[in-house]
């Protein structure tokens, strides 16, 4: 199943009001700290329908591509409480957060399961923030039909990695032919809860973190260091990825990130310099390329 919410951010009313002017969207990366809700917005640079004075008063960060507004609420504008139910309802997956005209939307995606469960919350950060509203909530398209409607907001670029599969509690569950999806935290940077995907239904064998036996899906924590790392400079760079996927493959696990195009050469760059650090994982760089739906004919 799928949700989305949107919310108007305390502060960030003007902000808000240039990009519904000139209806743009723009990747974002939400988190707290210190039990404030902070909002960082990458725009693009060189958008000839967002001109750089309307931006100026916001106090960007300048990279080469783009420009880091960054926003904190001056009081708590989506309780910190609901954002760690979001997280920890199990099976949802929560990474797709983007800037579209006025409002910050969060789509998730969750087994039918945990419907109950994701709507109680919503419902609750509907009526403790008035700036939080519930979009939808319903079948989900599936994970290629989200992401190539956001390709079609703006550009995203496929990065992948290959390396020694490890070999401990986690990946053994993975087995060959699962695919594993990594959930962001609003949270923490530290660790990050993974789903697994089974095309069959699940044996005896597995026992833990069961989320549907018939549907093939489980639920558990990483705990592998170079993955782990990966994933902790990435969140501590800000960076949205809007999939995380790795699966096993004999003896090597493959890794591969979805992002914005105008933040994957950050996304390489953390991959790199982890790899450069851990020699002996045997992980490497093996995908750097624009997003396209034919991905999924080999992914």
């Amino acid at each position: 199943m799928t949700g989305e919410w949107s919310c108007h951010t305390r502060g960030g009313a003007i902000f808000f009001s240039i990009f519904e002017k000139h209806k743009q969207v723009a990747p974002a990366y939400g988190y707290v700290d210190g039990g404030r809700a902070i909002l960082s917005v990458f725009v693009r640079k060189g958008d000839s329908s967002l001109p750089p004075p309307a931006l100026d008063q916001f106090n960007p960060v300048t990279k080469d591509e783009y420009s880091i507004i960054r926003f904190e609420s001056d009081q708590d504008a989506v309780p910190v409480e609901h954002l760690n139910r979001l997280y920890e309802i199990p099976s949802l997956i929560g990474n797709i957060l983007y800037v579209e005209g006025g409002c910050v939307r969060l789509e998730m995606r969750f087994h039918h399961s945990s419907a109950k469960i994701v709507s109680e919350v919503l419902r609750d950060l509907a009526k403790e923030d008035e700036y939080v509203s519930v979009q939808e909530l319903g079948s989900s398209p599936g994970i290629v039909e989200t992401l190539n409607s956001i390709n079609s907001r703006f550009p995203l670029m496929l990065v992948g990695y290959e390396g020694y599969a490890p070999k401990n509690a986690i990946t053994r569950q993975a087995g060959p032919d699962r695919v594993t999806e990594a959930s962001l935290s609003f949270t923490t940077s530290e660790g990050f809860k993974i789903v697994s995907y089974s095309p069959s239904p699940l044996d005896g064998s597995v026992t833990a973190g069961v989320i549907s036996r018939e549907d093939g899906i489980v639920e558990t924590r990483a705990s592998v260091p170079f993955i782990s790392e990966i994933w902790k400079k990435s969140s501590e760079r800000r960076i949205p990825r809007y999939a995380a996927f790795g699966r096993i493959r004999g003896e090597k696990f493959e890794g591969y990130s979805i992002v914005s195009r105008i933040l994957a050469e950050e996304q390489m760059r953390v991959i790199l310099e982890v790899s450069d650090k851990s020699p002996d994982s045997g992980f490497f760089l093996t995908h750097f390329q624009p997003y396209t739906p034919e991905i999924w004919d080999w992914l």
